[in-house]
């Protein structure tokens, strides 16, 4: 497995239960459920079957060609969370379209950049959002045509229409083809276009898979949209085997409570990090049974440990698998759910994010950031992949600057991994702060910050030090309620445990809110423009001296 610092795993190939592509794969799968729940809006009790989802998504298939949408094309779906925020992608993939994702939850200056840059025939969306899409579109002056779709409006979506009987989705030939376009997440600067193939789609779901039965189907509560590629695994790893999904437009502690109650079969819970450390925080209510709850998956970052403990509490009987992966690449390291052995890992070492994934025939090498040569075990350095669920490409964007000479996938995380091929997430290439000439990884220092009860988030920066190069400074969001805490006590509390070259030298600030990405990852980019908005509340001295001298 490890040979000249390369690790590599075995590769399985694809079923051929998988040819056709996405599209095709659904529209057999939901054809076959029939009446079996599909969804469930856990807030207003609506339920989606499969052959109410077949019937809308065949409907919407129609629409689209009526409009002129063809095979390649560009389609938008931009949807909050709801029983048809799933339509426009299922047909999209029907009629080999290429469907692409917009969050509400994004603000307007991104949703220009998505549209200028994927410029797409259709949007496809809900009517609370079509005045803010008119007026981007409006200031935006492209030179096509695109139209926007309100579904619920359309008398070919609400009726019955005469080809209905005789549909049948495009059978897609070669699954390196593009299926999708999803959006990064957008940490480091505007959101990337990135072009996924059906093969690297089914991949994913084959290795995540969905451990249920016919006679006891998982029932999955999260509030993702499908914005992100989380949500269409799921959707096809669920259509395709035995599942329910519930979902809810908005994370709310009480609800959730209500819903793990009401469903009391509910087994698995996708949360990003921000909703885990609510629902923590929140009191349990007494007459909820939380051993149905098999299972948490925190999507978009790592959890931090002494969440992880107070989830364990709170649900005893819950494991809490780990994945660490990038849209560009899919799954790279995980413990997987179920595995007994993965599971003691997990137990001994809480801040891994995993072993390498087998299945998909992964490679991995961590390389010196100055010298591209590849690193042993607990050498921190850049992460570069070479799988068979690499994305085709970034959309309309330079594609070299992403890859080494030889074609690995230079993913721009630092990690390093021990001699149990066990990885650690260190940071990101453009947050390394360089000290005395020797690089220093944030997240080693983040890890720690978020451990303390008084930080509710965290970042650590470079202080510019003309003699050192740069000061590693932290900026904490603190905690409800801990406004008062000293910042000395918490900048004590890394420094005890760093070694000399992790030391706090640039100090500690609270700021009153860090800016963040809508999973909750801070946007490190945008940190010194806050700061110039003096939204510092206190500040060791030297932290202080250095906002000062930028003021």
């Amino acid at each position: 497995m490890l040979h000249d610092n390369i690790i590599r795993t075995r590769e399985v190939p694809l079923s051929p239960e998988y040819f056709g592509g996405v599209g095709y794969v659904l529209y057999n799968n939901l054809k076959r459920k029939r009446d079996h729940y599909i969804t469930i809006n856990g807030r207003t009790g609506e339920v989606e079957t499969a052959s109410s989802l077949l019937t809308k998504c065949i409907r919407t298939s129609l629409l689209l060609r009526k409009h002129g949408i063809k095979k390649g094309d560009v389609v938008i779906a931009f949807f909050n969370i709801q029983l048809n925020s799933c339509v426009p992608c299922i047909a999209s993939y029907f009629i080999g379209a290429i469907p692409s994702f917009m969050d509400p939850g994004i603000n307007e200056q991104e949703v220009i950049h998505q549209i200028k840059l994927c410029q797409p025939k259709i949007i496809i969306t809900y009517q609370d959002a079509t005045e803010m899409l008119l007026r981007v579109l409006d200031t935006i002056g492209l030179d096509i045509d695109i139209d926007i779709i309100v579904l619920e409006k359309e008398k070919e979506f609400l009726e019955p229409q005469i080809e209905e009987e005789s549909f049948k989705p495009v059978f897609v030939e070669d699954l390196q083809q593009t299926a999708a376009i999803f959006f990064s997440s957008g940490s480091t600067g505007y959101p990337k276009a990135i072009c996924l193939s059906h093969y690297s789609i089914f991949d994913e779901v084959l290795l995540k898979g969905i451990p249920s039965t016919e006679e006891k189907p998982m029932v999955i509560l999260g509030y993702d949209n499908y914005y992100w590629l989380v949500e269409t695994w799921k959707l096809i790893g669920l259509v395709k085997g035995h599942g329910i999904r519930v979902i809810s437009p908005k994370f709310d502690t009480e609800e959730v409570w209500r819903m793990i109650d009401k469903y009391k079969v509910v087994t698995m819970l996708f949360f990003d990090v921000k909703e885990t450390k609510e629902l923590c925080e929140s009191r349990r209510p007494s007459n909820v049974n939380v051993y149905s709850v098999s299972a948490l998956c925190v999507v978009g970052d790592r959890l931090p440990v002494r969440y992880q403990r107070a989830f364990k509490e709170m649900f005893p009987a819950a494991e809490i698998p780990v994945i660490y992966g990038l849209t560009e690449t899919g799954i790279c390291t995980h413990f997987c759910y179920g595995d007994r052995r993965h599971l003691e890992l997990i137990e001994r070492h809480p801040e891994s994010i995993g072993v390498p994934v087998e299945g998909t025939g992964v490679s991995l090498k961590v390389v010196d950031l100055e010298t591209g040569e590849a690193l042993g075990p607990n050498r921190p350095g850049e992460l570069c992949v070479k799988t068979r669920n690499l994305l085709n490409c970034y959309y309309k964007t330079q594609n070299s600057d992403h890859f080494d000479s030889d074609g690995w996938f230079r993913t721009g995380d630092v990690l390093r991994y021990d001699e149990d091929l066990r990885f650690y997430f260190e940071g990101r290439i453009k947050d390394i702060i360089v000290f005395q000439g020797w690089h220093v990884a944030p997240g080693i220092l983040e890890t720690k910050l978020k451990s303390h009860p008084a930080v509710k988030r965290a970042a650590v920066v470079g202080k510019p030090h003309p003699p050192d190069g740069e000061h590693p400074m932290a900026i904490v969001e603190l905690a409800e309620g801990r406004d008062n805490v000293e910042l000395m006590e918490i900048k004590e509390f890394v420094d005890e445990d760093m070694n000399d070259l992790y030391k706090l030298r640039g100090g500690i600030v609270a700021v009153k809110k860090l800016p963040i990405t809508i999973t909750g990852k801070v946007k490190k980019g945008l940190l010194r423009k806050m700061m110039e908005g003096r939204m510092v509340i206190s500040a060791t001295e030297d932290a202080s001296d250095f906002f000062s001298q930028r003021s």
